[in-house]
């Protein structure tokens, strides 16, 4: 049995980043990690308790995330992925494979354009990495600022985690989700309240909307053919988008030619499970790490 892991923060150019150190044996294979928008680096606990404990994993908390405390509005996802950069950079450690999950998908590819030599291999979980048509089309709609969008108005409190708990266990997406892994984006996903009454989001309702509203120009797409390390696409169930309809975030946003246009990617279509493919299905997830570090 793993034990908890080490908290550590490092100041990037532009936020200052909580990161958690599983450690692992000398010269064994290290694994580097990255959440989805809203969640945080605890949602990964019950994937990596699975992974041989010989591993060093590590995963981060992006910006306004989890417990990362750097609260403000990001306005460009390479500003977020750049700061996954510099927290490789500052580590030095050669990782043996990375996954991301979502907005994770893309900072991890992001650091692989700008560092190739950064991951031995690579697994996407169902990323924000769009494809041409998606980049063209106004997905926001009617929603002209971060302040419009409906994620903004997000309830932030409760009385205790267990409280919001309750909430979250009776609605989708979080009705799928795997009982523990629900239990710890719960416990791990509050902070308390600055005016001692309760707890609230670690990431900020407005936070959280700032990363969907400028999801729209997250655009990896001239460096995807340069990315040459071995990647698996993981692609969960997909319906197209039809502008003015409200999206689905439960629905897959990774573009179905993705892998073609790597440099060495395999795409694996998972229609049976949502846009939440760690939290439905982390024995999935596990299998292909392993893969991805064992060859």
């Amino acid at each position: 049995m793993r034990p908890a892991p080490t908290k550590h923060m490092f100041q990037a150019r532009h936020a200052r980043l909580a990161y958690h150190d599983w450690a692992g044996e000398p010269g064994a294979p290290a694994v580097f990690l990255v959440h989805a928008t809203g969640f945080h680096a605890r949602v990964w606990d019950q994937i990596i308790l699975k992974l041989p404990e010989s591993w060093r994993v590590i995963a981060l908390d992006s910006r306004g995330h989890g417990q990362s405390p750097d609260c403000e509005p990001l306005n460009d996802w390479l500003e977020g992925a750049g700061d996954t950069i510099d927290l490789i950079d500052g580590l030095g450690i050669p990782f043996t494979a990375a996954a991301g999950h979502s907005m994770g998908g893309y900072a991890i590819t992001a650091t692989a354009i700008k560092r190739p030599d950064a991951f031995g291999s690579m697994v996407l979980v169902d990323p924000v990495l769009l494809s041409p048509t998606a980049l063209e089309t106004d997905r926001m709609g009617s929603i002209k600022t971060i302040a419009d969008h409906p994620v903004a108005r997000r309830r932030n409190g409760w009385v205790d985690w267990q409280a919001f708990h309750a909430e979250f266990s009776q609605r989708l997406p979080y009705s799928r989700w795997q009982p523990q892994i629900l239990e710890d984006y719960c416990r791990h996903g509050v902070q308390p309240n600055p005016s001692g009454e309760g707890v609230l989001l670690a990431c900020p309702p407005m936070v959280e909307a700032s990363v969907y509203f400028n999801s729209q120009w997250a655009n990896l797409m001239d460096g995807l053919p340069g990315v040459q390390v071995p990647t698996t696409v993981l692609r969960a169930k997909h319906t197209p988008f039809t502008p003015g309809e409200r999206f689905d975030y439960m629905n897959s946003p990774t573009w179905d030619g993705l892998a073609v246009h790597m440099g060495n990617a395999t795409d694996v279509y998972l229609p049976h499970l949502s846009h939440f493919i760690p939290m439905e299905d982390p024995d999935l997830v596990v299998r292909h790490l392993i893969q991805a570090v064992e060859g």
